[in-house]
């Protein structure tokens, strides 16, 4: 295994070496007639307004954030956002040749390194993976998930390997931005959760209020019943002493009886008739039955 990675970290510096050198117009004349072609090719773009620096789609710059560069199995490259925003039910048409391509599993299409290596050699920049390391020493900002760290020595990987780890980071930022938008579900879940709390105890309290007025309703309700009750028997008892003197006037058998009779009888009459009409004036008692009837017409508590 030692000597197989020498081998292709070797052969991986012999290439970097090369393109180099090709890019500096000391290789043989045929690399110099393929950068020829190359700048041909440049140009007759950039007279079509093409920038191989800027998505072909939004004209924005390419970066290694939100506008990454991606290939799509065609061959045409577009920015992250851009593909993002291209997909359909799993699937991805491309602007240029309307080519229909499958999303693959980790959510992604690869990432443009050689894009992405081309614009760095233009602008004389380093990857914005490195100046973020020197970002947070500083006390800036974290760049965001779908920045690909520059590890040292990834050169030496071979392609396989680093599309597995491509791949493998793929699922693992698209398992991240899961839990994320899980959280976002039970940040929403919790504030519903509490909204729906605070109704409860408010229903609770209405609850609460409404028992003692009812309970108070009940206690003016058994109060009023004992006092029905206790004239109703003075009412059975004035009766059975008009049962009586009814009685005694027909039982009469003389002039001076009769005569003391008529004035007992009429007597007792007059005092129950004043009873009777005492009580009628006293039952019911207004403020109880206002009480009873408002504590009964509350309204729902839906």
């Amino acid at each position: 295994m030692g000597g197989q990675e020498s081998r292709e970290c070797a052969a991986a510096e012999h290439e970097q070496e090369m393109g180099e050198a090709c890019l500096r117009g000391t290789m043989d004349p045929a690399c110099k007639g393929g950068k020829a072609a190359d700048m041909k090719e440049a140009q007759k773009d950039s007279d079509k307004g093409y920038n191989p620096e800027e998505c072909p789609v939004c004209i924005s710059a390419f970066d290694d954030v939100m506008q990454r560069p991606r290939n799509l199995p065609c061959g045409h490259t577009f920015c992250t956002s851009c593909i993002n925003g291209l997909k359909e039910l799993g699937h991805v048409t491309c602007p240029n040749c309307r080519l229909v391509h499958v999303v693959p599993d980790a959510g992604q299409f690869p990432i443009s390194y050689i894009t992405e290596d081309f614009i760095r050699r233009l602008r004389g920049t380093a990857p914005a993976s490195l100046l973020g390391k020197a970002g947070k020493a500083a006390g800036e900002p974290v760049p965001s998930l779908d920045m690909q760290p520059d590890v040292k020595g990834a050169e030496c990987l071979s392609r396989a390997i680093r599309s597995m780890l491509q791949e493998q980071e793929e699922k693992v930022l698209t398992t991240i931005r899961g839990c994320q938008e899980l959280q976002v579900q039970l940040d929403h879940y919790q504030t519903s959760l509490g909204v729906w709390g605070e109704q409860q105890q408010h229903l609770e309290d209405r609850l609460q209020t409404l028992v003692d007025r009812s309970k108070g309703a009940r206690l003016l309700v058994r109060q009023e019943e004992a006092q029905v009750e206790d004239k109703r028997k003075q009412v059975q008892q004035g009766e059975e002493q008009q049962h009586l003197m009814l009685h005694r006037l027909r039982s009469v058998t003389s002039r001076q009886e009769a005569f003391e009779a008529i004035d007992d009888a009429d007597l007792l009459a007059d005092q129950e008739s004043q009873r009777t009409q005492a009580w009628q004036e006293m039952f019911p008692k207004v403020p109880t039955v206002a009480t009873i009837r408002k504590v009964s017409a509350l309204p729902s508590l839906s």
